[in-house]
């Protein structure tokens, strides 16, 4: 039997135009801030360019939202474990530097490793993907390790690291599992 198709979002017309316009000037915000931290100037020739391009950007991501293509729902309190990611890359990058300097003054060969982790995979709504998408970035993001695959048919994740060491905090607990997921 084949899977269900995803409900449809409400058409546009039953969207109102004032949260049609507050997700995308969100987006554009996000953008534009993003640009801004890439080219590192505020020449308006730069920020001309930067705010065509955000708003380019925050259009696609709206008609993208609008159609159903996508579907992200994120819960706020996933927030919390910001911290937990930028420590581990502090972490990673300790792990890495030490990795180095092993290379360097023992001239010891350091080998990447394959780690399958148990999580939940979840099913194919809004949240469980918004989850997925963020799991798979806050690993991603360390730099000793990143997600190589998600299986739904066994509910792991394979991850690859440079150096071997200890899982991602952020795998152990599945953090989207948590919070009222």
């Amino acid at each position: 039997m084949a899977p269900k198709p995803p409900a449809a979002p409400a058409p546009a017309s039953r969207r109102s135009t004032r949260a049609r316009l507050r997700f995308g000037l969100a987006w554009w915000a996000v953008l534009m801030a993003i640009w801004l931290l890439l080219v590192e100037t505020f020449a308006v020739p730069e920020l001309l360019v930067g705010a065509v391009a955000a708003g380019l950007a925050a259009s696609v991501a709206e008609t993208v939202r609008e159609l159903g293509y996508v579907r992200f729902a994120p819960r706020l309190v996933w927030l919390r474990h910001a911290p937990r990611i930028a420590a581990q890359i502090l972490v990673d990058c300790g792990i890495l530097f030490a990795a180095l300097a092993r290379q360097l003054l023992q001239r010891r060969d350091v080998r990447g490793v394959m780690v399958r982790i148990p999580v939940r995979y979840g099913n194919d709504s809004a949240r469980d993907a918004a989850r997925r998408a963020l799991l798979n970035f806050g690993v991603s993001i360390t730099p000793n390790s990143y997600v190589v695959d998600l299986d739904p048919e066994t509910s792991t994740v394979l991850i690859h690291q440079l150096v071997a060491g200890p899982v991602d905090p952020l795998v152990e607990g599945d953090p989207g599992a948590g919070g009222g997921a």
